[in-house]
């Protein structure tokens, strides 16, 4: 018996090496930019360096512009929604791979599920999960516009909001897990916190749900939430409120300070590895302010700053702007670089491992800003 057993047993090891293998390398390389504001607690920040010079490598017309941002996958396959009922693919060339009709206006970003497939919402109230390949996987219907990106979580549940008022959760197969009332509409991406704990906004209140959708509490702000919320590395969650102030809270639904910013806030906080807290607004500034509440500065453009900003490894600051720019900020607050389109951004940069920054403008272009020779 312990002959048989002997070679059954080192085929049984030899089988779960060769499984193991190829399991550890198709899950090697992790998306650069896998949804809106990078990861799960929407901190916008990136291990790779950015674009140092404001170069174009390309622009792709799409059939017209939206506030989409960018998906990166792991091939630099790059995903964007467009007003023109459409998920493009498009290859780190500029070419396009594929274009998905969907049944209505794409303004949610897209998210990658940890097999490739992406995620996105659409205003023919339904909610998509496309294969890389260009076809639909299935369709989820809800009750109420879909502009909230989808945020997926650790276990592969796809959480994102409606104009129904509600959240919803999804199997990787597209059921229902659950979904959570509120007194508003769900407008914006959910953030995940190490613990699993669900942060979003809607027109009522910021909520904190468990991973099986009971609520933790609600924070209620005059006139609801304005921006989508960024998790802290200590559990701190930012966001913006509709009566042009700024909240920091504490883990537990507790105020921990609040910013009058004299102007509306609607872009997600971007949150650096120092714990500096960037976020424009509707007065045409980006601020940088600290941990603490403190205003460290602000930087003036031309335009109003509806999106978010994405930080890279050596603390640039890239984002767009009304007055038709995307700029490179240094972490003093000084200009690095500023590169015209020729219409509004309000679309937030997505950057790619080798420092490709790629944004949409309302001038039916999608921008690669980088270094040619990279």
């Amino acid at each position: 018996m312990k002959r048989l057993l002997a070679p059954l047993l080192g085929l049984a090891v030899l089988t779960a090496a060769v499984v193991a293998c190829k399991l550890s390398s198709s899950n090697s390389t992790p998306p650069p930019w896998p949804m809106v504001h990078h990861d799960l607690q929407h901190t916008g920040r990136t291990a790779n360096l950015g674009p140092p010079s404001a170069d174009k490598k390309w622009d792709f017309g799409i059939g017209d512009a939206g506030p989409s941002s960018a998906a990166i996958a792991s091939d630099g396959t790059i995903y964007v929604g467009s007003n023109d009922q459409r998920l493009y693919a498009l290859k780190p060339d500029g070419t396009k791979k594929w274009a998905f009709l969907a049944g209505g206006k794409v303004q949610s970003s897209p998210a990658i599920g940890s097999d490739g497939k992406i995620y996105i919402g659409s205003l023919d109230n339904k909610l998509y999960a496309v294969k890389p390949d260009g076809t639909k996987e299935w369709e989820f219907a809800t009750g109420g516009l879909v502009t909230s990106s989808p945020t997926i979580g650790s276990d592969g549940t796809i959480y994102f909001g409606s104009w129904d008022n509600k959240l919803y959760a999804l199997k990787a197969d597209g059921t229902k897990k659950w979904e959570f009332a509120t007194g508003g509409a769900v407008s914006d991406s959910p953030a995940i916190a190490s613990d699993g704990t669900i942060y979003f906004g809607s027109e009522d209140a910021l909520y904190a749900l468990a991973p099986d959708g009971m609520k933790k509490w609600e924070f209620v702000t005059p006139d609801g939430v304005s921006s989508e919320p960024a998790i802290a590395s200590d559990g701190t969650i930012y966001f913006g409120g509709h009566q042009k102030k700024f909240y920091a809270l504490n883990p537990d639904g507790t105020k921990k300070w609040e910013l009058a910013t004299g102007d509306l806030v609607t872009s997600c906080p971007a949150i650096a590895s120092d714990g500096t807290i960037y976020f424009g607004t509707w007065g045409r500034k980006l601020y940088a302010v600290g941990p603490d509440g403190t205003k460290k500065w602000e930087f003036s453009t031309g335009g109003l700053i509806n999106a978010s900003a994405a930080i890279a490894s050596d603390g640039t600051i890239y984002f767009g702007s009304g007055d038709k720019k995307v700029y490179a900020i240094n972490p003093d607050g000084t200009r690095k670089w500023e590169f015209a389109t020729g219409g509004e951004v309000q679309s937030s940069p997505a950057i790619a491992s080798d420092g490709t920054l790629y944004i949409g403008s309302f001038d039916k272009k999608i921008y690669a800003i980088g270094s040619k020779s990279r």
